[in-house]
């Protein structure tokens, strides 16, 4: 009975710390809890932002400036019918916007969501992509970011691409700025 009490104490504590909005992290006083701030989520909001700004002003340095080295793009979809994804380092997005010719790569986002967790984050928000006022694609972005020594950087950026079934509002429209 004992054992049992000692397992149920310990699932307990487990699912009280994963409740909680926060890490736990090891330092030389024991195990502390570091939480989300305000300034945390604020700090992702400007890096998805900034990312789509820099795109739309064909910055590469400044794209590049939000990511982490190691940094891996990857996409999902359809093509010729069948399910596919395709990656690739970030620093080949950063190549292309660099290169980039023709209309304004326009990124529109709406139902951003942010999560953080210590040092660990991540933003899901829709998406509709525009080649200057001509609609391209819509679907969802999933980053996820480390606060390193450098701040919010992103480690991973995962999206949906698809043309047809989108909903986009209309604050999400050409000519509406963001």
């Amino acid at each position: 009975m004992r054992i049992c009490a000692s397992v149920l104490l310990m699932a307990g504590l487990f699912v009280g710390c994963a409740s909680q909005k926060g890490t736990m992290s090891s330092g030389d006083d024991g195990m502390t809890m570091a939480t989300a701030t305000s300034g945390d989520v604020a700090a992702v909001e400007a890096v998805v932002h900034g990312l789509f700004d820099g795109m739309r002003d064909r910055d590469a340095d400044k794209v590049a400036s939000f990511f982490a080295e190691e940094a891996i793009l990857q996409t999902t979809g359809t093509q010729n019918g069948k399910p596919m994804t395709s990656k690739q380092p970030a620093s080949n997005f950063a190549t292309a916007v660099r290169n980039a010719t023709g209309p304004t790569w326009d990124e529109k986002i709406w139902d951003l969501k942010i999560e953080v967790n210590g040092r660990l984050a991540s933003a899901w928000m829709d998406y509709a992509f525009y080649l200057g006022e001509n609609f391209s694609h819509c679907g969802a972005n999933s980053f996820q970011l480390f606060n390193g020594e450098e701040g919010w950087e992103i480690i991973y950026l995962v999206d949906s691409r698809q043309r047809e079934g989108c909903e986009i509002p209309e604050s999400a429209k050409p000519g509406v700025n963001g």
